[in-house]
Formats: structure tokens, sequence, C-alpha cells
């Protein structure tokens, strides 16, 4: 994979899909995700942690063993949410993917290159991927130091998309994020009913 270029989109954030300690989400465990939000979708993630479960929940070490091997052999690893899966939230998910990444064992800037200029270069997005006059304009500003402390991305100031500063206030309750809850709330439940199917539940006093 690594001699032919082969990049992987490691997906470890497929954990925070299931409830951690004490039955709650891990992005509402995470108090400085969870205040970006918002009450809509912290109730989607609320009600997704009651819902249906497989026999058996994600080796999440054994994947990240998986991603330190690929990246001690060259592989090209691209950051990647894996949303619409059930409570993977697009944008706030991809945070904690970052997360995921390093404790895997990516650097703070590798992982910040899996989520921008990498992709870029991959799906040959050539009008990103730097900052310089001409290209499209999709900024997050942080006060921190991510490429020393990947957390700091959690921490934003202001985003502008295509060169257009963005109204962080505004998202909350507004008709976007009303059609962005259902819609992923829509694919959610579907997923779920499919899953299930493959794993029903056993009859009572079935001998087992």
């Amino acid at each position: 994979m690594a001699d032919a270029r082969v990049p992987v989109i490691a997906t470890l954030g497929i954990a925070d899909g299931f409830p951690g300690a004490h039955g709650v989400m891990p992005l509402l465990a995470q108090t400085d995700l969870a205040e970006w939000l918002g009450p809509a979708w912290t109730r989607m993630l609320r009600r997704q942690a009651k819902r249906w479960l497989p026999p058996g929940l994600p080796d999440v070490e054994a994947a990240r063993q998986n991603v330190r091997a690929l990246h001690s052999h060259g592989v090209v690893l691209l950051a990647g949410a894996d949303a619409p899966n059930p409570v993977l939230i697009p944008g706030a998910s991809l945070h904690r993917e970052l997360r995921h990444l390093v404790l895997a064992g990516l650097g703070p800037c590798e992982a910040l290159a899996a989520a921008a200029s990498l992709p870029a270069s991959v799906f040959g997005l050539s009008d990103r991927k730097a900052i310089r006059p001409g290209l499209r304009a999709d900024l997050v500003l942080v006060p921190g130091r991510p490429d020393r402390d990947i957390s700091a991305t959690q921490d934003i100031a202001a985003v502008w998309k295509q060169g257009v500063a963005v109204d962080l206030d505004s998202y909350v309750g507004s008709t976007e994020e009303s059609v962005s809850v259902a819609a992923l709330q829509a694919t959610n439940d579907k997923i779920v009913a499919a899953i299930a199917q493959m794993w029903p539940p056993p009859l009572s006093g079935r001998c087992r």
C-alpha cells in the first residue's frame, strides 16, 4: 500500500458511536466540543445512546495498532469522521478523529495534514491545501497551537468559508441545523435497522 501510494481513511472515531462510561456518548463527555452542539444535536446524541447495539463493541485498540502499523510503513493516512454512522456528527467528530490519530502515533502536524493538505492532494483539489492568493479561503482560526497539542483545534475563534466569515453563533436553532439533524437521524435509523437485522436479539427461552 505504501509503495502504491494507496491512501487510507482510518475512521478511528467509529468508536465514538458507542456510549462510554455511565452510558454517555464520547462527544457529550467532552465539554469543549459539546458546547458547540446545541440542544438539537445533544438530544439526538442522547437518543442514540439508548439505541440497539450489536453484541460486541469495536476493539478500538486493535484499530489503533493497525493505524500505527500503516503509519510506520509510510502509508498515506487521511482523517475522516465516517459520518453519517450513528452518533458521528460532521465537524465535531472530525476533531475527535484528529485526537484518535494522535493517540495512534501520528504527530499533531501529521494529523492536521491528514485533515487538510493530504486530502486535497489525494483527491486532486488544486484550489485549496495552502494559504496563498488565488486559492479557496476555507480557514479556521484558533488561539492555541494545534501543531503541538491537537486538542487546540477545538477552541475555535473564527471560521471563513470561501473567504466569507461564518457567524458561528447563528447556527444553533437555525433551519440549516434542523435540516442537518433530521438528515443524519434518518440515515442513522436506516443503518441501525440494517445492523439489527444482521444481529437479531435472541428469542426468549431459546437454548444458547
